[in-house]
């Protein structure tokens, strides 16, 4: 994995090898004169020379022979036990300078107060190393160290969180694709405190031991801290300021100290996260999910902790010893750390020079991951013990990561019996068919009759709690939302059929826009209740109309009345009432999954929920309409597809009645399929290039597409209206029930029926491979296969293949029928 093969050296060489490493006690030097001489001294720019001599000096990629006996390395070792007595006392002495003698000016104490803690990230290195060692003397070397700036606690998180979680969600200096430097930053520099105290906490809990038990190591680092705060605190009452004033320093340096370190955390492992395995555990940490960097002087300047590479492969791995990894292995970083982290602060450069190399990075390693949208989301940090659903969903769907992304409780309620019992496990014994035949009969059953319509006016209206229209509409979003998510999960995962995903999503807001109904007119608006005699229902057109609400689809109603009013009474009540409902279901519809609008079919506008009374009703449907022939027969055609959701049963009867009356007079027409023929517009073939599932939402507009089909299906309806089957709500199939009639050539109802079958499926699943949020995601196979589930095919390209032919064939049956147009 090295690049170039290790070697061991004599002895003599081993000594010169250790002398780079010296470097690093310029700082000290540096600290000492600024501190002393004040001025210009102050600013001696050590870090950008490192900089400049990785530029004149370039990459060190040998290494020395990791079998090295340990004690042929005390050179190295003595570089870091020197430094900490070195760096403490020279700390100090600045401290001094600053507070004590009082020769600095206000500006020269800021700045050196600054470059106290830029000095300090040398001592980083040193104490993280040492943190790692084996013998407690040397690790109470490190602690006593990174207290001079307020680190002690860092042995703790880095050694037992950092390395254990890094590159997962549970790792808090962990930073995602996509995450810049200044979101990162609060997490890292304070969640790591409180998740080191976690993690003592647990620990001594899991041996019967107080938090507070002497051997919390938490008494260790805050007693180092304590003595740091003294000493700044007798040194600013010995000088002319305060001790206050020498704590404020001591913070201020310590948080800057903090910062670069928190900024170094960020860009060694930024986007690479660590693979979710199919049992929900994360695969082993690699040398690949470390951002290597082996530039020569950096190195030498940081006891090479830019071969991070290998630290994380080999954490007690000393410091020279520490190898070097090719791109074949480990991922590169294109410059330094101290250029790095000049990147990292402005996050558009950083995103424009780093993420492509994240993305390249998962290309090599990562190949069989199409979707990495689970580990950029924000659930990826705040849902970690639900990590495999997330991706689960984030791969197959783009729609439903969405909505979870924007309602984390989602993925709550799928822990409810009544979603987690419909599932069948895989060990049972089945083949994959007989398991997939076994998931969607347990769901067919639940579905079709153990669901509980009636549960949400139990919950609203139907309850005796105090609650208002508010109230209700709360609740109906809640119910709304959670029973659609379940169905889209079973639909997801194949173990739903389209026809009953849309059927059952049709159910459901059905129910709701009747205890809206219910709650606007009764229960809650007794200061306000309709006139005697008056009664109502609602109307439902296009695909709630159809019985066939899809996601995101657009929630056609009407409010229709009985006006048998002379003095207008009742006109007045109902245009109240639809007021209200009007606004409680458009506050339904905020954050609401299943539909994004509301329109009214009986005058073309978007404006909300219209009103129709029974005599006007005629005039608007009947043929001769006043707005002309096709107007008017447009109108019919939506009436084909209509549907009484609730309300008033004399009125639904009437309803009924009437519109089956209306239909059948618009059947007898001589010139209906030449009407039909004139409604056929807007319809395009797909693009010759257009493939997949960008293939198939062309289609869904082209002749013989599911626009195309919905039009003709509203047309079997009309024509049926002659029939006894359409004297109620359209029938399933409204192909089958026109040629149950006689009104359709038996065979060619056949044909539309399997096409319109197919088209249904599609229309049921397509929604669930767009994003909102994100645009050119790539599909995945798991988005394929969520497809071709649902259409009962071996793949997307078979799906394709048959939605492409039966088009063809259902334009030239279309064709055929309406040739007398």
């Amino acid at each position: 994995m090295s690049s170039v093969e290790a070697s061991p050296l004599p002895e003599r060489n081993l000594a010169f090898h250790a002398l780079p490493f010296a470097l690093p006690y310029l700082v000290l030097a540096i600290l000492v004169n600024g501190s002393m001489q004040g001025g210009l001294h102050i600013f001696i720019p050590f870090f950008f020379l490192v900089a400049l001599g990785d530029l004149l000096f370039g990459m060190h990629t040998a290494d020395l022979d990791p079998g090295t006996p340990e004690e042929r390395l005390l050179v190295h070792h003595l570089l870091l036990w020197l430094w900490c007595p070195a760096q403490i006392g020279v700390v100090a002495f600045a401290l001094w300078q600053v507070l004590v003698s009082g020769h600095l000016a206000a500006l020269e104490i800021a700045a050196l107060t600054y470059i106290i803690g830029k000095s300090c990230v040398s001592g980083i290195s040193v104490g993280h190393e040492l943190v790692h060692r084996p013998r407690k003397w040397e690790r109470l070397f490190g602690e006593a160290l990174l207290s001079s700036f307020a680190f002690a606690h860092y042995r703790t998180e880095h050694v037992y969180i950092h390395h254990a979680r890094v590159g997962t969600p549970r790792d808090p200096v962990f930073a995602r694709k996509g995450q810049s430097v200044w979101a990162f930053l609060p997490r890292a520099m304070f969640g790591a405190v409180v998740g080191s105290w976690r993690f003592e906490r647990q620990r001594l809990r899991k041996r019967g031991l107080s938090p507070w038990h002497r051997s919390n190591p938490f008494w260790r680092y805050g007693s180092m801290t304590a003595m740091w705060l003294a000493l700044v605190w007798l040194f600013g009452e010995a000088g002319p300021m305060s001790g206050w004033v020498g704590i404020g320093i001591y913070l201020v340096y310590s948080a800057i100290a903090n910062m670069i370190l928190r900024i170094v955390d960020y860009l060694e492992h930024y986007g690479l996260s660590r693979k979710i395995l199919d049992d929900g555990r994360y695969e082993r940490v690699q040398p690949r999910h470390s951002w290597n960097a082996s530039h020569r002087v950096s190195n030498w300047a940081t006891y090479n902790v830019q071969r991070h590479s290998d630290h994380h492969h080999r954490p007690i791995r000393p410091y020279p010893l520490l190898q070097h990894y090719g791109t074949d292995v480990a991922p590169q970083l294109p410059s330094n750390y101290t250029a790095m982290i000049l990147v990292a602060m402005v996050p558009p450069l950083w995103r424009r020079v780093v993420d492509p190399l994240v993305d390249e990075w998962r290309k090599r390693f990562y190949p069989e991951i199409e979707n990495w949208r689970a580990y950029e989301s924000r659930l990826y940090l705040e849902r970690q013990d639900k990590l495999a659903l997330i991706s689960e969903i984030m791969e197959a769907s783009p729609r439903l990561g969405d909505w979870i992304e924007g309602r984390t409780d989602l993925l709550d309620c799928l822990d409810h019996p009544k979603f987690a019992d419909l599932h069948v496990p895989d060990d049972v014994g089945m083949d994959a068919e007989q398991l997939k035949i076994a998931r969607r009969g347990l769901v067919r059953l639940y579905y079709t009759l153990e669901f509980d319509y009636g549960e949400l006016a139990a919950l609203t209206v139907d309850s005796e709690e105090p609650q208002t229209v508010v109230d209700v509409v709360d609740e109906a979003r809640d119910w709304v939302n959670t029973r659609v998510f379940r169905a889209s999960m079973h639909l997801m995962r194949g173990n739903m059929e389209p026809a009953l995903f849309v059927g059952t999503l049709s159910r459901i807001m059905d129910t709701a826009i009747d205890v809206l109904l219910q709650a606007n007119a009764s229960k809650f608006g007794q200061d306000r209740s309709l006139p005697e005699g008056a009664r109502c229902a609602v109307i439902a057109f296009g695909d709630l109309g159809r019985s066939e609400l899809g996601l995101d689809s657009t929630l056609d109603v009407t409010l229709l009345y009985d006006d048998a009013d002379a003095a207008g009474q009742i006109d007045r009540a109902i245009g109240a009432l639809a007021d209200r409902l009007f606004r409680s279901i458009g506050t339904l519809g905020r954050e609401n999954l299943l539909f994004e609008r509301v329109v009214s079919s009986c005058d073309g506008t978007d404006e909300g929920i219209q009103t129709l009374s029974m005599s006007s009703f005629e005039s608007r449907f009947a043929p001769g309409h006043a707005t002309g022939i096709a107007g008017a027969f447009a109108s019919s055609i939506a009436l084909a597809s209509a549907r009484a959701v609730c309300g008033d049963k004399d009125l639904v009867r009437a309803f009924n009645e009437r519109r089956r009356e209306l239909l059948a007079a618009w059947a007898s027409e001589g010139d209906s399929k030449r009407q039909v023929a004139g409604l056929r517009t807007g319809l395009e073939g797909p693009a010759s290039d257009a493939a997949g599932l960008a293939s198939l939402n062309a289609l869904e507009r082209a002749p013989g597409g599911i626009a195309d089909l919905r039009l003709m299906a509203d047309y079997a309806a009309l024509l049926s209206a002659t029939g006894v089957a359409a004297a109620t709500d359209s029938a399933p199939d409204p192909f089958a029930a026109a040629a149950g009639c006689g009104a359709l050539d038996a065979e060619a109802a056949e044909e539309l029926g399997n096409v319109y079958s197919l088209w249904r499926n599609l229309g049921a699943t397509l929604p669930f491979t767009a994003s909102r949020q994100r645009l050119g995601d790539p599909p995945t196979t798991a988005m394929d296969g969520v497809i071709a589930a649902a259409c009962d095919a071996e793949s997307l390209d078979q799906v394709v293949e048959d939605a492409e032919a039966s088009r063809h064939k259902a334009a030239a049956r279309i064709d055929q029928l309406l040739c007398a147009a």
